[in-house]
């Protein structure tokens, strides 16, 4: 073996080493730049156990501290803030029938329905969008940005399904499932869902019955103008019972809580049949 052939083997391990290094310091530059950009640019979910305990205009911040924007609670019209156990069984199996029917079980993100929504963007070359569930909409409307809020793309939906995923592991559902009946927007300025009972029915959220629940469900959706037209307004009434039926079919239940045992809501069919009618 020639001089030159030695000199070139011992170069190996030397090249091998420098790549390995090389990419190594990549990896950890790639590593620091996403936790960097973490650190400045997500919002701190912590602000929602300050909504949820009562306070009213709460800075949303990165984890750095550094204020966003301040999250004024209502965000439109007014709202009074009440406990799950003061909202009937009818309102919460409607909105998770027409939201999200797998709220209690799901990881914050539905996996199938963004996989769906995808494919289906991509057949029809338009922007990322759709799949939200309630964790979903609760997160935009709080954490993201005003601006930002209703923007088309890819990066802003794929911080809505990360900030979903860890509000879901650091607050339980019946929190999460509270805050969003008390934020939400139900249209003529009513936000959460005590003022809208009040506002559209003169009565008490815990007081709703099946085919008032099922009109407030259906608001959210587009509220002033479900909740300005009368005519447009029932369409979707009955959308959001036509969804129920389907939904509890062959003695299925709406599942209301989380646990072992949760608590379970089943209309029957001649229920929402006379709802239907109303």
């Amino acid at each position: 073996m020639g001089s030159g052939e030695r000199i070139t083997n011992k170069r190996i391990p030397l090249i091998c080493g420098c790549i390995v290094f090389f990419a190594a310091f990549a990896a950890f530059a790639a590593f620091a730049a996403f936790l960097i950009y973490g650190l400045v640019s997500v919002p701190d979910i912590s602000v929602l156990g300050k909504i949820a305990s009562g306070e009213k205009d709460v800075p949303v911040t990165n984890l750095l501290g550094q204020e966003f924007f301040v999250y004024h609670s209502p965000q439109y019209g007014e709202n009074i803030p009440v406990q799950l156990s003061d909202i009937s069984d009818e309102m919460i199996a409607m909105t998770i029938a027409t939201e999200d029917s797998r709220f209690f079980t799901n990881p914050g993100f539905s996996p199938a329905a963004i996989l769906r929504a995808v494919l289906q963007n991509l057949h029809f070359r338009q922007t990322y969008s759709g799949a939200s569930t309630i964790t979903q909409q609760l997160v935009k409307n709080i954490l993201i940005p005003e601006d930002k809020r209703f923007e088309r793309s890819f990066g802003r939906k794929a911080m809505e399904i990360y900030l979903a995923a860890a509000v879901t592991s650091c607050y339980d559902k019946e929190t999460i499932l509270t805050l969003y009946l008390n934020e939400i927007y139900y249209g003529r300025y009513a936000c959460g869902v005590e003022k809208a009972a009040e506002v559209y029915f003169g009565k008490h959220a815990s007081e709703l019955d099946l085919s008032e629940a099922a009109f407030i469900a259906g608001l959210p959706q587009a509220p002033n103008y479900y909740g300005n037209d009368p005519a447009a307004g029932a369409r979707r009434q009955r959308e959001v019972l036509r969804i129920a039926e389907r939904e509890t079919r062959d003695g299925r239940c709406i599942t209301l809580g989380s646990g072992k045992n949760p608590r379970q809501y089943c209309p029957g069919r001649d229920a929402i049949e006379l709802a239907l009618e109303k």
